[in-house]
């Protein structure tokens, strides 16, 4: 019977991990590259003003193949929910676009967790020379 109780106990945790809904917070800033990375909750980085209107685009991979946009705000900032389906067990694709940047891609990478922030770097189109 004890062993019952500790499967009963490990199905539950597995449940409320595996679908609690994951709320992505993001940043977007001028960089000399296109690129994003995870980063931890206190980089310094999200104080700074970021690029307004860039378009983020969330997939995520499994069976639903969830996709969510949002667009960032005055300051750069953009909150990626996603579904409570396992999010954090899952990878996601991301795709960041704004008018005169290059857009940053990247097809899978894990998903952050709530302690983690997803930075994105978008690289001016006239920082290219000829």
């Amino acid at each position: 019977m004890k062993q019952f109780g500790v499967v009963v106990c490990l199905a539950l945790v597995a449940c409320v991990l595996g679908c609690s809904p994951v709320n992505i917070r993001c940043k977007v800033l001028e960089g000399e590259l296109s690129t994003m990375t995870v980063v931890g909750p206190g980089d310094p980085r999200f104080k700074e003003v970021g690029i307004e209107g860039a378009e983020i685009t969330v997939r995520q991979t499994g069976r639903t193949g969830d996709v969510v946009v949002r667009t960032t705000n005055k300051d750069g900032n953009a909150s990626i929910p996603l579904a409570g389906t396992g999010a954090l067990s899952r990878p996601m694709g991301v795709e960041v676009r704004a008018p005169g940047y290059l857009p940053a891609v990247i097809e899978q990478m894990p998903t952050p967790t709530s302690q983690q922030r997803l930075l994105i770097l978008l690289e001016p189109i006239q920082s290219r020379e000829p």
